[in-house]
């Protein structure tokens, strides 16, 4: 892994950049990202980088770099960085979750493995397992997981702008639940659904209408929905519609 680091200059909220080059053990070969480099003085010069939604400090960038290098080592599983991270806000923790070719993994510290082709039972396991635990939640409550995704220029957390959703119709089938995202450039939305990305460009809000489309047939030729208008747009609130 390489990384350097690069002055931005007349950003003092940010005043540098690391930029990172995985070169061995991940599928992200020859990436390249750039991290900000946060600084905070009060009473004392502190510096921070956020990978993934984890966050590093040191008193000097050079620290927060060392400090970057070994995370993204730790959060690197199955030659992957992660696509997903699940946030439990209440008890303040946070699972990557990782996609490999049509299975989506989400993993916990020192325990099992949850996959599954679909992210909400992925979900629905982890939660399970974690509030059965005693990991999140309080006795006669349970916490619920929420979704981010990761960017995949800065590897900050990006919240989804909608979910794509299908409702189980009997017992023997699976909710599909997908969070929509908007690209890199702004110029596209997003998602991960039937073993790869489903991606249009926007188009005065005809974009969602698309993507709907696309994703829902490739789940049907996945076999894994019968009607394409058993998929529906969810939580698409009027923020989306009056940028």
């Amino acid at each position: 892994m390489k990384i350097y680091l690069e002055q931005n200059s007349g950003n003092p909220a940010t005043p540098y950049t690391a930029n990172i080059e995985i070169t061995t053990a991940s599928i992200d070969l020859n990436t390249k990202f750039k991290v900000p480099i946060s600084q905070r003085v009060n009473g004392k010069t502190k510096y921070s980088g956020n990978i993934c939604g984890f966050a590093v400090e040191g008193d000097h960038p050079d620290v927060v770099v060392s400090l970057i290098e070994k995370l993204i080592l730790q959060l690197v599983n199955m030659a992957r960085l992660p696509t997903y991270v699940f946030i439990a806000r209440r008890s303040r923790k946070m699972f990557p979750v990782y996609t490999v070719e049509d299975q989506v993994f989400a993993t916990t510290p020192g325990g099992p493995i949850f996959k599954h082709v679909e992210l909400a039972k992925v979900r629905e396991y982890l939660a399970d397992y974690l509030n059965t635990t005693g990991q999140l939640g309080v006795p006669g409550k349970s916490e619920k997981l929420h979704v981010r995704g990761v960017h995949r220029e800065t590897l900050a957390l990006i919240r989804p702008i909608f979910y794509l959703k299908k409702r189980p119709l009997s017992a023997t089938d699976d909710e599909f639940w997908a969070p929509v995202f908007t690209s890199r450039d702004g110029y596209s939305i997003y998602t991960y659904a039937a073993s790869g990305r489903r991606e249009v460009d926007i188009d005065n809000g005809y974009e969602v209408f698309w993507l709907r489309n696309q994703v829902a047939q490739a789940l049907v030729a996945d076999k894994r929905m019968s009607q394409n208008h058993d998929l529906r747009p969810d939580r698409l609130l009027p923020e989306y519609w009056e940028r």
